[in-house]
């Protein structure tokens, strides 16, 4: 009971009583004075209550020492279920703890009614190896028990899978392969064979002793077969599930007749409605599960780090997910078009959502985006028509386009003027009319003013791609000191623009400001942090700029050719440089290349077919693919001594390089760096540990031994020309 309030209550009504009896009825005071009095009573009682109530409205105690806190709820018990009841004999229980779900019944004094949690904090009781036939499995929370009943099932007859026991991996299912028949004129022909297989389909944990530990890409993917089994259960000794490894596992039919939302237009015709994963797999692969038109209950483990790429698209009877807190990112398209997802639970763990991850998820209507979330890919959730309620993150930086079109609820919804999720700007929100368009068919169409200012608000994080595109009425716009992102084509195409303030530390992506012609004037402060290609090209400021290097702050942004055939030194200090910049100029005939540079770009130089002098500096760590690939002048090479890897293609095509020093610190040298160097004549370093294939072939002098390449005994350069049976020429170190 509020036993404190209540005597205060009465404190001061009796407080109020006598003031009536001493001041109001027998005082000799006018009127006036006494509704003045009994105002300044009034308020001093009111000005009491106050003080004696505690914070969010809590009274004190009798003393006045703090606030009453409500008792705090009590478990009264628990129960516990669990997603599939069939379990692998001889599988550890434990690997199995992640579908087990506990539901806690609480109870305190100021609730009407019971009510009931999902806990999160139990422990298993009952551990051990899972056992043929009927089993339960105690759960703790605290102190109470409760237990789950489960179905220990033997595996399905090894017989039905290809085995590769070399790689431990399943590698298909036997009734998914063709075999050769012979019809009635004695005339082979290949089908699928015509035996039946059980509906509950039990991977073994071992097949003629050898651990199972994956099941391998495609290997029941059943193409054009019908799928006949509704149950995978998979043992913890497998680790690792390939790409496409179930894909298309259900049949699915379009009902032409069905309303035009949501998973009524698809009936559910067979297949694979069912699996059980266990915490042994680390990994699952691209579009695993794809087109599982009847998967309907899937619990993922919480040993699995990413979701990758169509991984669950066009699993059209999934309704609910729950990602587990290890997985850090969500690949492209990975849940699209599941039309009948209602309930989405995002792993804490997150940093990124895909591109069309949740496209099509038309009965979604809500969604809380974990904090940490700081990139939402381009159409993320387009055509989520029923997505109202969005919960944004504090870290959210970067919305890719039309993350968040109208055909969301959520972003059709916003009122007129910028639209924001969360401190991310992604767009306006324009006034409506209705017009026919060129079918003779009512439309809504945007009423843009002739002229927009953009006057975003302080406190803005990022400006979403593809914002303002082609808006352009835009005549200025206005970014704040908060802003750290500026996303792809934001302000493409907004002719209309003149100058730009840049904030710092600004990170700008790729063709932010493209084609917008009138900008002349652009600030960009020394801070910058990042400048995606093509962020300035077609503006006024960029057709001004003389050929040569072009520099915004401290990036090279471009490099337009001189009319004649032209040595490049990069100024010290640059860090970085574009790898498209140089690809294919045919006036280059030397480039010098700095020790603060510390790797240079794939296909940075492919193609210069000029070019015939290299030096790198002593900074450069890394030369990627093709960097000087097909540069068929060139002859000196210099190689700074702090290269460590040589990428793919890296000098292939350098036909006229005669000799080349590689220094001692590199480690790896990648598959056909050197292809097509037919007159090389080189040195593989003591220090190099892995090199690729091909390397040195098409080296003419090399396979005619005109030139031999220099080993050093004892070496994995020495034993990798010994292996490729190339003419070498051995020292001691």
């Amino acid at each position: 009971m509020r036993v404190g309030f209540m005597r205060k209550t009465t404190l001061y009504l009796a407080l109020l009583r006598y003031y009536y009896n001493i001041f109001w009825r027998t005082s000799s005071m006018n009127t006036t004075k006494r509704l003045l009095s009994l105002l300044l009573v009034l308020a001093l009682t009111f000005t009491m209550v106050i003080i004696s109530v505690g914070c969010n409205g809590q009274e004190t105690d009798d003393k006045g020492n703090g606030k009453i806190e409500p008792p705090a709820p009590t478990i009264k018990s628990i129960e516990a279920s669990i997603n599939v009841a069939e379990l692998p004999v001889g599988s550890s229980i434990e690997s199995y703890a992640h579908m087990i779900t506990v539901v806690g019944t609480y109870s305190d004094s100021t609730a009407e009614k019971p009510h009931k949690e999902t806990i999160k904090d139990f422990t298993l009781e009952t551990k051990g190896a899972v056992a043929a036939g009927a089993g339960e499995i105690t759960v703790k929370s605290g102190s109470l028990n409760a237990d789950v009943a489960y179905t220990g099932v033997e595996a399905t007859d090894p017989a039905l899978f290809q085995f590769d026991s070399t790689t431990g991996a399943i590698t298909a299912f036997v009734p998914f392969l063709k075999v050769t028949k012979v019809d009635e004129e004695g005339k082979e022909y290949l089908d699928y064979p015509d035996e039946e297989y059980p509906t509950t389909i039990v991977i073994p944990s071992s097949i003629e002793g050898v651990k199972v530990t994956a099941i391998d890409s495609k290997a029941f993917s059943p193409e054009a077969q019908i799928t006949k089994f509704s149950k995978i259960i998979i043992p913890d000794s497998v680790t690792t599930i390939g790409s496409l490894a179930f894909a298309y596992a259900s049949i699915v039919k379009l009902d032409e007749d069905a309303p035009d939302t949501g998973y009524d237009r698809y009936k559910a015709n067979g297949g694979l409605d069912s699996v059980v994963i266990p915490n042994s797999v680390k990994e699952l692969g691209e579009k695993a599960f794809m087109e599982c038109g009847s998967l309907v209950n899937i619990v993922l483990p919480h040993s699995i780090t990413a979701i990758y790429d169509r991984t669950f698209d066009a699993c059209y009877s999934l309704k609910s997910i729950v990602i587990p807190d290890t997985v850090r990112s969500l690949g492209d398209y990975a849940f699209r078009k599941c039309y009948n997802l209602t309930s989405v639970t995002l792993s804490s763990s997150i940093d990124t959502i895909g591109r069309e991850t949740f496209r099509y998820c038309e009965v979604l209507e809500s969604l809380v985006i974990p904090e940490g979330v700081r990139s939402i890919g381009e159409q993320a959730f387009v055509d989520c028509t029923l997505l109202m309620k969005i919960t944004f993150p504090k870290s959210l930086i970067e919305v890719g386009k039309d993350a968040f079109n109208k055909t969301c609820k959520w972003r059709y919804n916003q009122k007129e003027g910028l639209v924001y999720a969360g401190n991310v700007v992604i767009g306006f929100n324009h006034k409506t009319k209705i017009e026919k368009n060129d079918r003779d068919i009512d439309v809504e169409v945007d009423i843009i003013p002739d002229k927009l200012t953009v006057d975003i608000k302080e406190g803005t994080v990022g400006i979403g791609g593809s914002a303002f595109e082609g808006l352009e009425q835009i005549t200025s716009a206005t970014i704040p000191s908060s802003v750290k992102y500026i996303g792809n084509r934001a302000f493409a195409n907004c002719t209309g623009i003149t100058t730009v303030a840049l904030p710092e530390n600004i990170n700008i992506a790729e063709s932010a400001f493209i084609n917008c012609s009138s900008l002349e004037n652009i600030t960009i402060p020394e801070s910058t942090t990042g400048l995606g290609k093509f962020a300035f090209d077609g503006t006024a400021w960029y057709d001004k700029q003389p050929k040569g290097l072009v520099f915004i702050g401290k990036f090279l942004y471009a490099y337009t050719p001189e009319d004649d055939v032209t040595d490049i030194v990069l100024p010290d200090g640059l860090t970085t440089f574009p790898g498209y910049l140089f690809n294919g100029k045919k006036n280059i005939t030397s480039i010098v290349i700095p020790d603060s540079v510390t790797s240079i770009p794939a296909n940075a130089f492919f193609n210069c077919s000029s070019l015939k002098s290299v030096k790198t500096g002593n900074g450069v760590q890394v030369i990627e693919d093709s960097a000087f690939g097909n540069c068929t002048s060139l002859k000196e090479i210099t190689i700074g001594t702090g290269v460590k890897t040589i990428g793919t293609s890296s000098f292939s095509e350098c036909r006229n390089v005669e000799t080349l020093v590689l220094p001692e610190g590199i480690i790896t040298i990648s598959d056909r760096a050197f292809f097509g160097c037919a007159r090389l004549a080189i040195n593989i370093p003591a220090s190099v540990t892995e090199l690729g294939e091909g390397v040195f072939e098409n080296c003419i002098y090399i396979e005619n031994s005109k030139n031999k390449i220099s080993v050093i005994a004892g070496t994995v350069g020495e034993t990798y020309v010994k292996e490729n049976k190339l003419p070498h020429t051995t020292v001691t170190q």
